[in-house]
Parts: C-alpha cells; structure tokens; sequence
C-alpha cells in the first residue's frame, strides 16, 4: 500500500505565543485562496508536490488578512503506486489506473490524457483560451470525470492550474475524504484540533 502527501496552508488568529486562539481549526483546500481558479465541489482540492509555489504565495498572504499561517500535511492512502505512466491496462498492474486509486495527470499516457480532455473541452466557457495540459483555470471539470466510468474508482486526481495569483502550480482534489488517517504538522499547532467537514 502507497500513500501520498498532500499540503494546505490553514490561516487562522493567533495569540501572542503565534499559537491558534481557537481550540479547534477547520480543514480547508486551496479553493477560497484563489478565486480565479474554478474548482471541483465534489472534493477538497490541496496542494500537490515539492517547491509548490502555491504554498509559498499562501505563506505571505496570510499577514495581508491579520491571520497567521500553518502548513499542515494530509497523508492519503492510494493502495498500489503505478511504477509506469497511467494507462487504461486492466492487466497490468504497474500501469494500469485501473489497479490504483490515485491519477497523476502528468504521468498518465496519452489514451488517458484524451479521455479527460473530451471532459475538459465540454467545460471550457466560449471564448476562453485554456490549457488542460499545461494548467487550466476550468478545474471543477474533474467533477464530471471522476464521474466516468473509467475514472469512478480514484480517489484523488492531481493536476495543474493557472491562476492570477501565482501563475501555474500543482494541486490535487480529494474526493473521498474516509482516506486521510491523520494530519501532521507543526509545533504550533500540536495542541490544535483540526476538524473536517463532511463532502458534499
């Protein structure tokens, strides 16, 4: 069994230890911290990935709203890792999606690539120059592809947006929040609870 990392930045008040002044602490994505990107409502949507400028740009903003920030890590389990590039191969276990919960979009093959991007096409308003592949501002499209048939099985897809506030980086929606164990992060948050809102 594999898991992944994946990352938010909470922003919350703190006293003058730095600690939270609230007992507890809500779990939250990236979705509210970037407006001009649309994402998925069928699940938490976080930050994917090393160096992800996205963490960095969450760090400094939190001071611009009087709140502190605290990266907090989300270990989930996503059973077999693909050792190869996603495929749609029901036999073979090293790349098959269909052997895996989790999809990397940038390690998948093009027969998948495809199949999302028929998705991705259909939810592009007129007149909008977006790029699926390279980062996309239409992400709330991956609520209808975890909908397909060939896709229903995964539980957190990763992939790039392209948003005003940062530029590109990676992320990855959560839709089947039964597979976080637990959060880890730092000293001051140790004393903190930190709660999850059920999915929609």
């Amino acid at each position: 069994m594999s898991k992944i990392i994946l990352t938010t930045v909470l922003w919350y008040q703190a006293g003058k230890d730095r600690r939270p002044i609230m007992p507890s602490l809500a779990l939250e994505g990236v979705e509210s911290r970037f407006p001009s990107v649309k994402f998925p409502s069928k699940g938490i949507t976080f930050l994917y990935g090393h160096r992800n400028p996205g963490e960095a740009y969450l760090l400094r903003e939190a001071s611009k709203h009087d709140l502190a920030p605290a990266i907090v890590q989300i270990p989930v389990e996503i059973g077999h890792w693909l050792k190869n590039k996603a495929a749609f191969a029901p036999d073979d276990p090293e790349r098959g999606i269909e052997h895996t919960k989790f999809l990397a979009m940038q390690r998948a093959k093009k027969e998948v690539t495809d199949a999302v991007e028929s998705i991705w096409l259909k939810n592009i308003p007129l007149g909008h120059d977006d790029h699926q592949r390279k980062g996309t501002r239409f992400a709330n499209f991956m609520d209808d592809v975890i909908c397909m048939e060939k896709f229903k099985h995964l539980i957190v897809i990763a992939y790039t947006v392209d948003s005003q506030e940062v530029g590109e980086f990676q992320v990855a929606t959560l839709f089947d929040l039964s597979a976080i164990e637990r959060y880890t992060c730092g000293q001051l948050l140790e004393e903190t609870e930190i709660t999850c809102k059920p999915l929609r």
